[in-house]
């Protein structure tokens, strides 16, 4: 790995972290109301589905739904995709 990866990792790791402080003074919330959960037997990853309730002292409660990818066999095991947009 090179100093230039090592930097990037760091600002992207700085960068969510004051992101996520953020969103935390902001009250904002996930509140998960369902998850079904897709398992792909022999290759080591699966997936999942979901819906929830967003919200935040700017922002009403608001469905969304979404899916993600998880890599079971990584160490530690890591979420490959995340997507996430309003219910219709």
């Amino acid at each position: 790995m090179h100093l230039g990866a090592v930097s990037a990792r760091s600002r992207r790791s700085f960068h969510a972290r004051r992101v996520f402080r953020q969103r935390h003074a902001d009250r904002k919330t996930l509140r998960l109301n369902i998850v079904s959960v897709h398992r792909q037997l022999g290759a080591g990853e699966g997936g999942f589905e979901y819906t929830l309730i967003r919200s935040a002292e700017d922002l009403p409660p608001t469905a969304y739904g979404g899916k993600g990818g998880v890599v079971c066999n990584a160490v530690p095991p890591a979420l490959d995709v995340w997507s996430m947009a309003k219910d219709p």
